[in-house]
């Protein structure tokens, strides 16, 4: 009675559930450690944009602009970042 009852189905199905249950995991550990690498690399992009975009501002603040016209491109610089940023450098600096 205290045996262990064995089924050729369970022993299927514990088996199946095994490697599901490690292919999970190796799955996880991929998506872990991609997300990692393009983290990273993100990281380094938004940095970038982040010293751009705070030259920008220290350049509008210094310019010799009316002060609407440094409210507004400092509003687009700090509201659409790098979309901001790129149109002051290449338009207003033009």
């Amino acid at each position: 009675m205290g045996g262990r009852i064995t089924h050729p189905y369970i022993e299927v199905m514990t088996d199946t559930l095994g490697r599901i249950g490690v292919g999970l995991l190796i799955g996880i550990i991929g998506l872990v450690v991609i997300r990692a690498l393009v983290g990273a690399a993100w990281g380094i992009v938004s940095l970038v944009a982040f010293v751009f975009a705070v030259l920008a501002i220290i350049d509008v603040a210094g310019s010799g602009r009316s002060t609407a016209s440094k409210v507004i491109w400092i509003a687009i610089i700090v509201l659409i970042p790098i979309v901001g940023t790129l149109a002051y450098w290449l338009v207003a600096k033009a």
